[in-house]
Formats: structure tokens, C-alpha cells, sequence
């Protein structure tokens, strides 16, 4: 169990990890708790801002 399951990436690659997930049969319920794209700003490509943007956002939990 977690409380915090994200992962990077566009919104894209969001859909198709999430198509995937479903045609290996993860349950509706486990798929509807994966976040992604993470971090709380938007499309940040530089490694940094991308950290503290996760880190702002787990903590949001």
C-alpha cells in the first residue's frame, strides 16, 4: 500500500500508460489512484523545478 503512486511524463503517455495498465487488468480502482503527469506546475522540463513541484504535491497530500 502507498499513499503516493505518480508517475512523469505527458498527458499522452498518462493515457497510454493508463491503457496499458488496463489491458494487463490493474483494477479500475487502483488505476483511478495513479497520478500523472506529477508535480503541481505544468510541463516543467528542468530537473529542479520538476522536483520541487512533486515535492509540493506529495506533500499536498
Amino acid at each position: 500500500d502507498a499513499f503516493y503512486v505518480g508517475a512523469q511524463g505527458s498527458m499522452r503517455a498518462a493515457e497510454m500508460r493508463r491503457m496499458e495498465l488496463m489491458r494487463l487488468g490493474v483494477s479500475d480502482d487502483a488505476i483511478a489512484e495513479l497520478r500523472g503527469p506529477i508535480g503541481l506546475v505544468p510541463s516543467v522540463r528542468d530537473a529542479r523545478k520538476l522536483a520541487v513541484s512533486v515535492l509540493a504535491e506529495v506533500l499536498s497530500v
